[in-house]
This record gives C-alpha cells, structure tokens and sequence, in this order.
C-alpha cells in the first residue's frame, strides 16, 4: 500500500545522518510530514526504486557523498542533495 508523505529524505549511508539530521529537524519544527531512509543508489538500486513506486512524495532531500551520478532515480521529484563529505585542503 503505498504511502504518502511530503517529503522524504533519502541518504545514501547511516554515516550521512549529521547532514540530513539538520533538514529533519526543520522538517518537524515545521509540521511537514517526512520519511527517512537510508538507500544506497549505488549498492541497492533496486530497493531505491521499489521505495519510489510505493510512495506519494512531494519533494525528495537526497544525501549523497561524491558518487551522485545514480541520484537520476529520484528525478520525478525535486532533489536537494546535500553533500555528505567535507572540503579538503
């Protein structure tokens, strides 16, 4: 049964939770419906598109490290992708 939220928050590793931490608490500060998940387009394609066929998303966050070029799956929505890695000198 598919489900519906205005938002949801994919990110492509556990490891990025201090990145999209920040768009969840603004999300529930602001009484928008939200769901979190943690789908690696890269190792699990599969599961990242079953995600999308089964839920009703107004607009999609995506948390992704340098390897973005898989996001395209979530294109139907609009993307906000917020890099989960940190400049070097």
């Amino acid at each position: 049964m598919p489900s519906h939220y205005d938002v949801a928050v994919i990110a492509g590793s556990k490891s990025d939770e201090h990145i999209y931490k920040k768009a969840v608490d603004i999300l529930a500060e602001n009484d928008v419906s939200y769901d979190v998940q943690v789908i690696s387009a890269h190792r699990n394609p599969e599961k990242l598109e079953e995600y999308i066929k089964n839920h009703t998303i107004k607009v999609y966050i995506c948390v992704a490290g340098l390897r973005t070029e898989k996001i395209e799956q979530v294109m139907h929505g609009i993307i906000l992708v917020l890099p989960s890695f940190s400049s070097r000198s």
